[in-house]
C-alpha cells in the first residue's frame, strides 16, 4: 500500500412588469437588459470576450418563471457589455443563462438548475480550459445594479502526483458540502442542493503514468466555486492499491478569461509536512 505523506497546495472566472426590481422600459412592448460577457468568453486573449451578433440569452423572472429569449441589439456586437431586448419578464428576481436554448427543460423554482457530473473523464489531450468548459456548458447571471454579469458556476482543481507511478483513478470526497449533482443558480448566486453528492470521481479510460518526459501529469477536477476546509483525496494506483490524503483550506476560484489562476495540489511520498501557498497561473 502506498502511503502519501505530504500534500503541497498551491492556492491560486414598458410594459407593466409586475414587482420588477429593474427599470421598466417601453421599447415597443419589450424590455432592455444590459448584459456582460467579459467573464465567460475565452479566446486567444482578453479582447476575444465580446458579444457576437448572433448571441442570444434566456431570461427568467421569478413570478412568470418561464424561458424568454432576449436578442442582442446590433450596437452590442464586438463589446463586453451589450443591450438585449425581449418580452417583459415578471418578478422581483431576474436570472439569465447563456447561450440561449429554445427548449430549456426547467422552470424558475427559486433559481435555474445546473448539474455538475459526479464522474468526470480524464482526457489526455485536454487542456485545463478544455476540461473546464466540458463541465460548464452554460453561464448564468442575476440582475444586480440593472446589469446581468454572466459567470460560470464551477472552477478547477489541479492534482499532480509527484511520483513515478501509474494511476487508475481519483476520487475527492467532501465531509461537509455537496460537490456534485444538482444545484441552482439563484438571485444570491450558485448553491448546491443539500441532497446532492459529496463525491467527485475522475475516471481514466486506461492507466496513466504520473510522470512523463515533460514533467508530472496534471489531472483536472471541476468543482463548485467556494472555500473548502477539508477535501479527502483518494488515488487508485495500478493493481487497485489505494492511498489517500487530506487536502486542507482549498479555494476553488471562479475562472475568467482575464484570471486563470486555479488551485493546484501536488501530492508525493517525501516526508514533508504542511502547506505552501503560492499563486500560479496555468496555460490555457
Amino acid at each position: 500500500m502506498k502511503k502519501i505523506l505530504f500534500v503541497l497546495i498551491i492556492c491560486s472566472l414598458a410594459f407593466s412588469c409586475k414587482k420588477a426590481s429593474y427599470p421598466e422600459l417601453d421599447v415597443k412592448g419589450h424590455t432592455l437588459f444590459t448584459a456582460s460577457v467579459e467573464n465567460i468568453k475565452f479566446g486567444t486573449d482578453a479582447s476575444d470576450n465580446k458579444w457576437d451578433l448572433d448571441d442570444n440569452i434566456g431570461v427568467f423572472g421569478s413570478e412568470s418563471g418561464t424561458n424568454v429569449k432576449y436578442i442582442l441589439k446590433k450596437a452590442g456586437e464586438g463589446v463586453h457589455d451589450g443591450e438585449f431586448y425581449g418580452p417583459c419578464v415578471e418578478g422581483s428576481d431576474v436570472v439569465a443563462y447563456y447561450p440561449y436554448k429554445q427548449v430549456y427543460n426547467a422552470s424558475f423554482a427559486g433559481g435555474l438548475p445546473s448539474t455538475l457530473e459526479g464522474t468526470q473523464q480524464y482526457v489526455a489531450a485536454n487542456t485545463a480550459l478544455d476540461q473546464f468548459l466540458s463541465y460548464n456548458p452554460a453561464a448564468f447571471a442575476t440582475l444586480r445594479d440593472a446589469k446581468l454579469t454572466f459567470e460560470y458556476p464551477y472552477g478547477l482543481l489541479q492534482v499532480k502526483v509527484m511520483t513515478d507511478d501509474v494511476v487508475e483513478g481519483f476520487k475527492i470526497e467532501s465531509p461537509a458540502a455537496a460537490i456534485s449533482g444538482a444545484g441552482k443558480y439563484t438571485a444570491g448566486g450558485y448553491v448546491m442542493d443539500a441532497a446532492s453528492s459529496k463525491t467527485v470521481e475522475l475516471a481514466l479510460s486506461e492507466p496513466v503514468h504520473t510522470k512523463t518526459d515533460t514533467g508530472n501529469t496534471a489531472f483536472w477536477f471541476v468543482l463548485p466555486c467556494g472555500s473548502y476546509a477539508l477535501l479527502n483525496l483518494t488515488i487508485t494506483f495500478e493493481g487497485g492499491e489505494e492511498s489517500g490524503c487530506a487536502l486542507q483550506n482549498i479555494t476553488i476560484k471562479r475562472v475568467t478569461p482575464t484570471d486563470f489562476e486555479v488551485a493546484a495540489v501536488e501530492v508525493g511520498t517525501d516526508d514533508l509536512d504542511g502547506f505552501v501557498p503560492e499563486t500560479v497561473e496555468f496555460d490555457k
